[in-house]
């Protein structure tokens, strides 16, 4: 095992949240073994500096506020990722139901004068939106 990698890798996991389908591309990338990247994964696990719960978190919540995406789009993305179901859904049940309704209740309000149901049901499940939450909404406004 190159004994070189370790450092350099701890020192990118350290800089931001990894999971482990990048890290293990990233240790290939870096001239390791294909044999030593489970060894080094554990380690990394281990030591804190890979914990898939915490990217998850991590994930889910800056997607949800940054980008307003919602828990269908996460899901897949998260899944994409290597990300095990138990660990979605914990970070899935980290995003507060309150703040959620209210972002999607906010998006059709911007929507609202531009476009008809539809239109808005459309644009919010693309960006991960539950149709039946979405349509309950609309109503709700009754737009």
């Amino acid at each position: 095992m190159d004994t070189t990698i370790l450092p350099r890798i701890k020192s990118w996991c350290a800089s931001q949240e990894r999971n482990v389908q990048e890290t293990e591309q990233k240790i290939l990338n870096l001239g390791a073994e294909p044999d030593d990247i489970p060894h080094m994964i554990e380690h990394l696990k281990e030591e804190g500096f890979l914990n898939p719960e915490r990217y998850a978190t991590l994930f889910a919540g800056s997607k949800f506020r940054m980008k307003q995406w919602g828990k269908v789009k996460i899901r897949y993305e998260l899944e994409k990722k290597g990300i095990h179901e138990t660990e979605i859904n914990t970070a899935l049940e980290g995003i507060e139901q309150a703040e959620y309704l209210r972002t999607i209740s906010n998006l059709i309000e911007q929507e609202a004068g531009r476009n008809n149901a539809e239109k808005i049901l459309q644009k919010l499940c693309t960006k991960g939106f539950e149709e039946e939450i979405v349509r309950e909404i609309i109503d709700h406004f009754g737009i």
